[in-house]
């Protein structure tokens, strides 16, 4: 073995003659780093994130969310202070109400656009001759219906009345809306609606908690029309000069 040893020393001076190298021990891994995940990896802790003040509501309330059992009004305990005139928005749901007392056809208004007031239109004033003709055409017949949506809240639905495209897929998004809840949304290119039916479980309109229909109609008409000299009336006929006149009534 020595004479090998020699043989060896004496091709490869350099490298046979020099000290063996030192190994060190190489440790493995801590299979827990510092940052506490079990990756096999050592590695620096991750900072730990700071506290928002945007927080999410518990596990629990979120799954009765989307039950639809978070909303007050629809367990009963309040009551919407009032409801008002118009149409339920494309990206909610919508139910109406099926008792007949809750709704009324062919009921005369005006809509004071300038102002976004709806007037009741008495139909003895509407139908007769003490009306002014100009008047008259500004006025127009709806449809009225109760109507709840999925988040809770009620409207009066309007419909108006007409030989028009839209009143008849109006009134068959309303039909529709009373077996189930739907969505209505306008499709303009044919003047009607595009109807969805729900297929998740939305709890029903507690359309109870509801005051009379008379007392609704109350609450979202803005006044009552019944002879040619209520201001409305007056306020339309003048052609746009009824608030310089309001004005100078001011000033005086």
């Amino acid at each position: 073995m020595s004479n090998v040893y020699d043989k060896l020393e004496a091709e490869f001076p350099d490298v046979i003659g020099e000290p063996a190298p030192c190994i060190t021990e190489e440790h493995a891994p801590s299979a827990t780093p510092t940052n506490g995940k079990a990756n096999g990896h050592a590695t620096t802790a991750i900072p730990k994130k700071p506290a928002s003040k945007f927080k999410s509501v518990s596990a629990e309330t979120a799954k009765k969310a989307k039950k639809g059992t978070t909303s007050s009004s629809r367990t009963g305990k309040s009551r919407q202070a009032t409801v008002e005139f118009g149409k339920p928005p494309k990206h909610i749901w919508v139910r109406v109400d099926t008792r007949p007392n809750y709704r009324q056809m062919n009921v005369p208004v005006y809509i004071d656009k300038d102002r976004d007031q709806t007037y009741y239109v008495a139909p003895d004033f509407y139908e007769s001759d003490a009306i002014p003709e100009r008047f008259k055409r500004a006025c127009t017949l709806i449809d009225i219906y109760t109507a709840g949506l999925a988040d809770g809240s009620f409207l009066l639905w309007t419909v108006g009345v007409s030989a028009s495209k839209w009143r008849k897929g109006a009134v068959a998004a309303v039909m529709a809306a009373m077996d189930d809840y739907i969505l209505v949304e306008a499709f303009k290119p044919r003047s009607t609606y595009l109807i969805t039916q729900c297929e998740e479980d939305i709890p029903a309109p507690k359309f109870e908690t509801l005051g009379s229909f008379e007392f609704l109609l109350e609450q979202a008409f803005d006044g009552a029309i019944t002879a040619p000299h209520d201001e409305a009336v007056a306020r339309y006929l003048s052609g746009g000069y009824w608030e310089e006149l309001d004005e100078q009534q001011d000033g005086d």
